[in-house]
């Protein structure tokens, strides 16, 4: 008997001693690992390299490059440790530009090195063959027939795309467009829709480029009129292509489609216009996509299913989507890089609602979206992550429209950062779960909703703890008070919050959040702090309560943050010499 109560002892003895060990970083019950920073977490804490550098050369063509960092503390410095002569790089950006000479079968060793601002580093190794043996030209007054060299190009787009029987591109071929106008024109299978489609697949060219100095524009060939027609149609028919219900041109072609095989693909340069639904769209995961100082502009979408210049039907999903915190086994698009592009008129005809935009992710991992602007992005988004993301950047992007990561099941490690938003930056919204999403040194001229929509949470507030019926009541304030900072999921910092103006009861409104028991219940997962929010700002409790932000203070948000008078330009840069610059917002540089 004496020896089972020394054994109950010393088990709690051991249990207590347990208690007292450090914990592993920001680890909580049931919930994951927790990080309150990117620069915590293992899969960010350095900067890493996720893009694939082209490998060859032609010669006297100007080589250019830009790898795609991720992870570490922004911003970057770039330089090379292992050149050939005349190579240069950008040292902020990281831009490799190199007029290559006539050495045919020649390699050249290359090793860029990028070093963060706190000092992390990582590089880069990797040769160029200068060779013209897999490069190929397209040009407007070429001819399908020419074997494709810089001096006897084909002629479209469909050539280089999807070669005819008995031709074969060799490993890492290089498809090089010279400017003009390239009109695609491939008519739909007899009795079907779904023209004008460019596939990308196994037989097609990996890198796509435009010709240094040079613009190749090409034209997919739909417009509002098409559309407007293709509406009717379906009306008069009876034969409504949206559910049954509506009309809809999902299917009716004018996009890129990557499809088998098609990992690896690279585009620089161009613009395309006139898409129909999406500009590019795939399936089934891919592998190192990279879009680069590309044009994108004219989409004409309707109905559901995200229309969007670029969108990732989900991969292959595995789990139990009721299983909080638990990511599904998935079948990824992995070191997806959107780099230096403009997304614009993206046009949504539809008696109501939203849906789509201009980017929109499912099943994403390890992406960089960067230094992209977005307009005129119409009744949705200019990027979604909307499910099933997981290590993925979004920085240094101009979007004017909203910004949302949707949690349709889950998304985790997401960072958001340095961005400029006119529009409303929603973070939760479907009914997944999120962890890890770390936004900051953002400034946003709108509002914000956190943890809105169905976003679940691992555990329920209890009801009978407390009044929680209204965000302003005192057990609200203290519920999210009091609880346990590494048990945070969403992370909102360094961030300037600028009231828009306007008129009426929505005027100056930044922050909108619920007037019931899910302020408490939700945003106590919420790290609010070190934000500067302008002094105008108000606050819609759901729905049409409009108050000032003590309702935030009391609950202890911001405690470390600023109020003043915020303007900023259209970039959202604050004024030159004004005294939060350099902590707060887009350009901020903390370090």
């Amino acid at each position: 008997m004496r020896a089972t109560k020394l054994c109950l002892v010393c088990a709690a003895l051991a249990a207590l001693a347990v208690l007292w060990l450090p914990a592993a970083p920001l680890r909580a019950v049931d919930m994951g690992e927790l990080y309150q920073t990117p620069e915590h977490c293992p899969r960010f804490a350095k900067p890493q390299f996720i893009s694939r550098p082209l490998t060859v050369a032609y010669p006297g063509m100007e080589y250019n490059i830009r790898p795609a960092i991720k992870g570490g503390t922004y911003p970057y410095t770039f330089s090379l440790s292992k050149a050939p002569q005349g190579m240069n790089i950008d040292p902020a950006k990281g831009t490799v530009t190199w007029t290559p000479p006539d050495a045919e079968g020649k390699a050249f060793d290359v090793e860029i090195k990028v070093t963060d601002a706190a000092g992390r580093s990582a590089t880069q190794a990797f040769s160029i063959t200068v060779t013209r043996k897999l490069f190929f030209f397209v040009a407007p007054d070429g001819d399908d027939a020419n074997p494709g060299t810089i001096d006897k190009p084909w002629k479209t787009v469909l050539r280089a795309a999807d070669p005819p029987e008995g031709f074969t591109y060799p490993p890492g071929a290089v498809v090089v467009f010279r400017g003009g106008e390239y009109k695609v024109h491939r008519p739909s299978e007899k009795n079907k829709l779904g023209g004008n489609v460019v596939p990308i697949s196994d037989r097609s060219p990996r890198y796509w480029l435009a010709y240094p100095g040079e613009r190749p524009v090409i034209d997919l060939g739909w417009s509002g009129e098409l559309q407007r027609a293709a509406h009717e149609e379906q009306k008069a028919s009876g034969k409504l292509r949206g559910g049954g219900k509506e009309p809809s041109t999902q299917g009716y072609g004018h996009r890129f489609a990557l499809v088998r095989g098609s990992d690896y693909f690279y585009m620089d340069g161009f613009e395309i216009k006139n898409a129909c639904y999406y500009m590019f769209v795939m399936w089934d995961g891919r592998n190192t996509i990279h879009i680069r100082r590309c044009n994108l502009h004219h989409l004409w979408a309707d109905w559901a299913e995200n229309p969007s210049f670029i969108f990732t039907f989900a991969g292959e999903r595995k789990g139990d989507f009721n299983a909080w915190g638990v990511r599904p086994k998935t079948t990824h698009y992995t070191n997806f890089v959107v780099q230096e592009n403009y997304f614009h008129d993206r046009f949504y005809v539809r008696e109501r609602g939203s849906h789509g935009g201009g980017m929109v992710f499912y099943t994403v991992h390890n992406a960089v979206v960067e230094d992209n602007v977005f307009e005129r992005i119409f009744r949705g988004q200019c990027i979604n992550d909307k499910d099933n993301g997981f290590g993925n950047t979004y920085r240094n992007n101009v979007m004017r429209g909203g910004f949302a990561i949707s949690g349709q099941w889950n998304c985790d490690e997401i960072e958001v950062c340095h961005n400029y938003v006119e529009g409303e930056m929603r973070i939760g919204h479907q009914p997944g779960w999120l962890r890890n999403i770390w936004v900051h040194h953002n400034t946003i001229r709108g509002e914000v909703a956190l943890m809105a929509g169905g976003t679940k949470v691992p555990e329920k507030l209890d009801e009978q703890a407390g009044d929680f019926s209204r965000a302003n009541t005192a057990d609200s304030a203290k519920a999210i008070r009091e609880f346990p900072v590494e048990r945070k999921l969403v992370h909102f910092y360094g961030n300037v919050l600028d009231a828009a103006g306007g008129e009426g009861r929505d005027a100056n409104v930044v922050l909108r959040l619920p007037n019931n028991k899910n302020f408490a219940e939700r945003w106590r997962y919420v790290r609010w702090d070190e934000n500067l929010v302008d002094s105008e700002a108000r606050i819609e409790l759901l729905w049409n309560r409009f108050v000032d932000f003590s309702v935030m203070t009391a609950a202890g948000f911001d405690a470390h943050g600023a109020r003043a008078k915020i303007d900023v330009d259209s970039e959202g840069r604050l004024p030159a010499g004004s005294d939060y610059a350099k902590k707060y917002g887009r350009f901020a540089r903390p370090l």
